[in-house]
């Protein structure tokens, strides 16, 4: 596999903050410099069943709140802080803030609780690309068919130490120098509240 000489402006996809989080740099350091191969998930049944099923997700969530999603993917990035997003889109709540929208699809038996954990680091570094916003909605389709969006704030102390990793890598991947191993980020429950 040839090696990836970054450009200057390279940024991490929020899409990997679970790896930042749990410390993985070496690894995301050798996808960036093209040691390793980007993971394959065309032949994921669950990532394409979302995928598929994203249209309508929006959609139903419209019709259920009277509220557009808007910036359908639209790319954002900071350069200075290393990272960058592909929204699923954003909503304007009635306070008139602008707050990132992620949708989800799951299976029935997966519990709200479980996914904010398992999101919050990528809905962290979404909210601090958006600067002023102080949370994002998180819009999640079970398969049993039932349906939730909610308000989460993600706690500032993560987004942080997230922002603080993604400038450790940003130099390594720059540098073409390994970065360490981290410890595991210590991840807390994010506070939701409803979208009403």
């Amino acid at each position: 596999m040839n090696q990836i000489t970054p450009t200057n402006d390279w940024t991490l996809g929020a899409s990997q903050a679970n790896e930042l989080a749990l410390g993985y740099l070496p690894e995301l350091w050798a996808e960036a410099r093209g040691m390793r191969p980007r993971r394959d998930l065309t032949d994921n049944l669950a990532v394409q069943m979302g995928s598929a099923l994203e249209a309508f997700h929006v959609g139903w969530f419209e019709k259920q709140t009277g509220i557009n999603v808007f910036s359908k993917q639209r790319k954002i990035s900071q350069p200075a802080l290393g990272l960058h997003a592909t929204l699923d889109g954003e909503l304007c709540l009635k306070d008139g803030v602008i707050v990132p929208w992620e949708g989800k699809t799951t299976g029935g038996h997966t519990k709200l609780e479980t996914l904010k954990a398992r999101y919050h680091a990528q809905l962290a570094i979404q909210v601090a690309l958006l600067d002023e916003t102080p949370e994002a909605c998180l819009s999640v389709l079970w398969r049993t068919p039932e349906w939730n969006a909610v308000l989460v704030k993600p706690c500032p102390d993560l987004t942080a130490e997230l922002i603080e990793r993604a400038a450790i890598l940003r130099h390594h991947v720059m540098a073409g120098t390994m970065p360490p191993m981290l410890p595991p980020c210590r991840v807390t429950m994010p506070p939701h509240r409803p979208l009403f």
